[in-house]
Order: C-alpha cells, then sequence, then structure tokens
C-alpha cells in the first residue's frame, strides 16, 4: 500500500464530514498527531489505529488501503528463454492467481498466514508464546518478501490489488501484534528487525 493513497482517501473521507483534524481523531479514538501525520503520508499506520479510523469512517479497512487502478490487459507469460534471469523471475506464469492459497502456492510460501483473517491472526498469535510469535513473524515477513516479488509481474491487474490489498492486512496484524510483545519484552532487536522488513 502506497501511504499517499491512504493519506488521500483519509483526508477524502474527514473532508466529506466537514471534520477538522481535531474533531475526526477524538471521533475516532487516536491521537491528534497521528491521523495528521497519516494524512500527510509521514507514518506507517499500525492495524489497530486504520481500524478505528474505517469504523469511525464508516467504511472497512481494505476500503481505505486499496489504490483504484485501471484494469490492465491480464500479464502474459513469455517464453523461458526471454530476458536475463532476473527478469524471468519476474515474468508471469500464465494468469494472474484468483485466491490468496494459489497466490502463495504460486509463490512458493509454506504457511498460511497471509490467506489468514485478521481475526485469525489475532487469535491465533494470542496462542502462541512469545518465542513462537518471534519465530512466526518472521515467517510472515518471508511471506509478505515472497508474495510481494510475485505479485509485482501483475501490478495494474485487479488481482494484484486484491491480492495486494489482503496479504497487507494479515502481515499488518501480525507485525502490529508482534511489535506490542516485543516492546513490552524490551526486545528491540526484534523491533528493529520488523521495523526494517516493513
Amino acid at each position: 500500500m502506497k501511504q499517499e493513497v491512504l493519506a488521500e482517501k483519509l483526508r477524502v473521507a474527514r473532508a466529506r464530514r466537514g471534520l477538522t483534524i481535531a474533531e475526526a481523531s477524538r471521533g475516532a479514538g487516536v491521537e491528534r498527531h497521528t491521523l495528521r501525520d497519516l494524512e500527510l503520508a509521514r507514518r506507517t499506520p499500525a492495524y489497530p489505529t486504520l481500524h478505528k479510523l474505517a469504523t469511525f469512517y464508516d467504511m472497512d479497512v481494505a476500503e481505505l488501503m486499496v489504490e483504484e487502478v485501471e484494469p490492465s490487459p491480464k500479464a502474459t507469460a513469455l517464453p523461458e528463454t526471454a530476458g536475463t534471469v532476473e527478469e524471468r523471475r519476474t515474468v508471469p506464469k500464465g494468469p494472474p492467481p484468483s485466491t490468496m492459497e494459489e497466490l502463495l502456492t504460486r509463490a512458493g510460501v509454506e504457511n498460511n498466514y497471509l490467506a489468514m483473517s485478521q481475526e485469525e491472526i489475532k487469535d491465533l498469535f494470542e496462542s502462541l508464546s512469545y518465542e513462537q510469535a518471534r519465530v512466526a513473524a518472521r515467517e510472515v515477513v518471508d511471506a509478505r518478501r515472497k508474495v510481494r516479488e510475485y505479485l509485482a509481474a501483475y501490478e495494474g491487474t485487479p488481482e494484484y490489488v486484491r491480492l495486494t490489498t489482503r496479504s497487507y492486512l494479515a502481515y499488518l496484524a501480525a507485525i502490529t501484534f508482534v511489535l506490542r510483545e516485543a516492546a513490552k519484552a524490551g526486545d528491540t532487536e526484534l523491533q528493529a528487525e520488523l521495523a526494517l522488513a516493513g
């Protein structure tokens, strides 16, 4: 998700309601400076903040995050011999995946974290020990990287937008939970690692 997209959607939602930043922040239950920074694309949002804002503006979180794009023609496969090794790595093999499960398989992801809803992620991570959550967080980061690399070849398609958004929401829910737990545990190493991964 581009922060500029979220920033614009937040500004538009607030303007449509004729609210000041102070009024909107009070209504949504977020700090005024947080909303201001989000509207100026100066901050990456935490999932709980996105959820509060989406609820206040009577939207889904996904609506805030999805950039409307003009559908482009579906990507077509090129012969395996075309281009460099790096170019072949990003050449799609047929039409874009239609489901998150299909995407995870094609991208070589061996877990299903990104196919889970935010509630399922929350429930799962709450049931894990801190050490298990650390391991799972690293697996989520790796899965998100693989998915982003695979989907790059389909940029501009409706599937790209839908699957990128869905994987980002699951990623954000997991990382937000683990970062909060890392802060409680004073685990600055994990906090730094996850901050750099984002």
